[in-house]
């Protein structure tokens, strides 16, 4: 027990004596999280910029247009004259979607020809175009039932009847974990973890072989006195408690800040924790001694921190992987 706290005593020491790493430890954790959780703290993306073009000029496109107005999810910028100006002002980024409103729109869809509605969308922007299509179906969805109930309330219909032929089927959504949608309560958490991998990876990952170019390791064999898991423990154990009270602080700290809420039970999570600690501590000291030169460890961890957050499952469920994907993600502790 001495010998591990003499060692972990040793590395804190030698930790705080390089500026530059004591504040990649202690501070850039934390201003890199407020960082990445203030890229979200909008929680939902509202207010895109859309464009409109209007062939027909009619009641029915005119309320069209005002339904996208009344959207949060659109600020309807911009009135065009032809789709070569939509593919222009999608290229420069001026809008992230535009709608096409063709000719004899009103009278196609009061006479029962129906017709059919173009929406350009970016689709360079997953989640911009994604929302733009969603949020647009919802708007024409209401119009043209609106439409629908006028022409069936002309006929003779009751105004119930008609609403029951418009939708005889009914769907009822309820969203679990983040009922919300909101991006605040998804990414954040997620790029927090993946970050605080990278870290403990780097840190871990250096342990071995920096005592080895510093020709320093036959005193930390000494100090061990030969024994190899006093060695181990006590280089990991100072990075262990450090980034254990870092989970802590998220937990507690972050989390409220950023109003996301934390649902679940919070010593499990701790549990979940230390295993993560522990599981990725020990890849960065395989690491470790696996090579001959500190710049040869960080490229093992750029070479396994870089694709892990992607492979992780968290943006991209691991069940539409191919299988070898799924082998790597498994070994990755995140």
């Amino acid at each position: 027990m001495n010998e591990i706290i003499a060692i972990s005593i040793r590395e804190v020491k030698r930790q705080t004596k390089s500026k530059g790493l004591l504040f990649i430890l202690i501070a850039w954790p934390f201003l890199a999280a407020l960082l990445l959780g203030g890229i979200f703290s909008h929680k939902v993306v509202t207010q895109m910029p859309i464009a409109v073009i209007n062939k027909d000029g009619g009641q029915l496109s005119r309320t069209l247009i005002r339904f996208t107005k009344a959207s949060r999810s659109f600020d309807t910028q911009y009135y065009l004259d032809s789709t070569e100006e939509i593919q222009d002002y999608i290229f420069r980024q001026k809008i992230v979607a535009a709608l096409y409103i063709p000719k004899d729109f009103e009278v196609n869809v009061k006479t029962g020809k129906g017709e059919t509605l173009t929406l350009f969308v970016d689709g360079a922007n997953l989640v911009t175009a994604n929302l733009s299509i969603a949020e647009m179906k919802t708007i024409v969805a209401t119009i043209a039932a609106g439409a629908k109930l006028k022409i069936l309330r002309k006929l003779g219909y009751s105004k119930d009847k008609a609403l029951a032929l418009i939708s005889p089927v009914k769907m009822d959504v309820t969203k679990n974990f983040n009922p919300g949608m909101n991006y605040l309560n998804y990414m954040p958490p997620g790029t927090w973890m993946a970050l605080l991998h990278q870290l403990i990876l780097l840190f871990a990952s250096l342990v071995i072989i920096r005592e080895k170019e510093r020709n320093s390791f036959e005193e930390l064999w000494n100090l061990s006195k030969h024994n190899w898991t006093a060695l181990i423990i006590g280089k990991l154990l100072p990075y262990f408690l450090l980034f254990f009270i870092y989970f802590e602080i998220f937990y507690r700290l972050l989390f409220p800040l950023f109003g996301i809420e934390f649902k679940g039970n919070y010593q499990l999570m701790l549990v979940v924790s230390s295993a993560f600690l522990y599981c990725t501590l020990s890849l960065g000291l395989f690491i470790s001694v696996s090579v001959k030169r500190s710049i040869d460890a960080i490229k093992g961890v750029l070479l396994i921190g870089s694709p892990a957050f992607l492979i992780s499952g968290y943006s991209w469920r691991l069940a539409y992987m191919p299988w070898i994907t799924k082998v790597f993600s498994y070994m990755i502790p995140l």
